[in-house]
């Protein structure tokens, strides 16, 4: 039952902050995880991720356990930063100096594309407007498009074709910057972008569930193929574990809107 607490902003983070899957939030429902919507919309994006979870009555079968091991492991790490405004599928962004943003590519999106071999960006200086083809980012055969999420001048490049790809933090490091008037509050995120992040990413997630799910249903026993020879260590190309037909529709489907 959710109780009045005084206890200091450090004693109050949300289990799912303390366990780094979220950037920042502060539990309002007194710890009541059971009853919490948060809880549970978090336990539904990234099964496995507490220590702390409970077991459910009913035991999942393998192809389940084999999925949920699968997107622990990959996602793990891709921390859900609710402080952040996403506005483009592809896209986070956040505000810069002056009149201007920054623009990185979503992690979780990065890590379903691993390994990109290139990405393709606008030259400084080039005015785009909102919705406009503003980049690429290939991958073997894949070349997928970055539509221009502002009305605004490119004003700073971040990745170039000297960047390495398997070291780039997606998470902190930006692609690139934009300006134009009043464009760093768009930056900002707004009531109701919780709802939009966690919306978007249990988007991806439930996707690549249903893939995943697919794959392994079809094998016998389930999980042959997702782990490399050490038998511990989760195939991080996906294109490997889905096969090429079943990857390039999860990729369609990641770049649609939806």
């Amino acid at each position: 039952m959710a109780t009045s607490d005084t206890r200091k902003p450090r004693d109050l983070r949300c289990v799912w902050m303390q366990a780094g899957v979220v950037t920042y939030r502060l539990c309002d429902s007194g710890f009541d995880c059971e009853h919490c919507e948060f809880h549970r919309v978090m336990q539904r994006l990234m099964p496995g991720a507490l220590e702390t979870e409970r077991v459910v009555e009913e035991a999942p079968d393998a192809v389940t356990i084999a999925v949920n091991q699968h997107l622990s492991t990959l996602l793990g790490d891709c921390a859900i930063r609710i402080n952040r405004a996403h506005p483009t599928p592809q896209l986070w962004c956040q505000a810069a100096d002056g009149d201007g943003v920054r623009l990185g590519l979503l992690p979780l999106l990065a890590r379903i594309l691993h390994p990109l071999d290139r990405i393709i960006l606008p030259a400084i200086g080039n005015r785009y407007r909102r919705n406009q083809l503003i980049g690429w980012l290939v991958r073997g055969e894949l070349t997928l498009p970055l539509h221009s999420p502002f009305n605004g001048v490119i004003s700073r490049i971040h990745f170039d074709d000297s960047a390495d790809l398997d070291t780039w933090n997606w998470d902190r490091d930006p692609l690139f910057e934009m300006r134009g008037p009043d464009l760093n509050q768009e930056a900002l995120p707004r009531p109701g972008d919780l709802e939009d992040t966690l919306h978007h990413h249990g988007r991806i997630v439930g996707d690549l569930r249903e893939a995943l799910s697919e794959v392994l249903r079809a094998q016998q026993p389930p999980g042959i193929g997702i782990t490399l020879p050490d038998g511990n260590t989760p195939e991080p190309n996906l294109e490997r574990v889905l096969g090429t037909r079943g990857y390039r529709r999860l990729v369609r489907r990641l770049f649609e809107e939806r």
